[in-house]
């Protein structure tokens, strides 16, 4: 698995962000590099699959470090009817952002 200095490193250009990102754990490093940058707590990343009418769980970032629990969940697919939250932000189609104070 590559390290967060070298995917970062090796992102120049977009070909090579791809490529990064989609190498063996290249998006767990990519993301825990950007978490650690914007010093936030915790960081999940969803896909979305419209035939399906699904989210897919990508990565998970937690700065305290993630549990195993929370690792096993990368890569299940759940129904947007199940999670209101999610099918929110997939028909929006723009970032969510929560703080805890909210």
């Amino acid at each position: 698995m590559p390290t967060t200095t070298e995917v970062v490193a090796t992102a120049l250009s977009d070909e090579n962000l791809v490529a990064a990102l989609t190498s063996p754990g290249g998006l767990t490093a990519f993301v825990a590099e950007v978490g650690r940058a914007l010093e936030v707590w915790l960081i999940d990343v969803w896909s979305f699959d419209r035939e399906r009418d699904a989210a897919v769980y990508e990565a998970f970032w937690r700065r305290a470090g993630a549990s195993a629990a929370e690792l096993a969940v990368v890569g299940t697919r759940v129904a947007l009817d199940e999670r209101p939250d999610l099918r929110l932000l997939a028909d929006r189609g723009a970032l969510v952002e929560r703080h805890i104070d909210d």
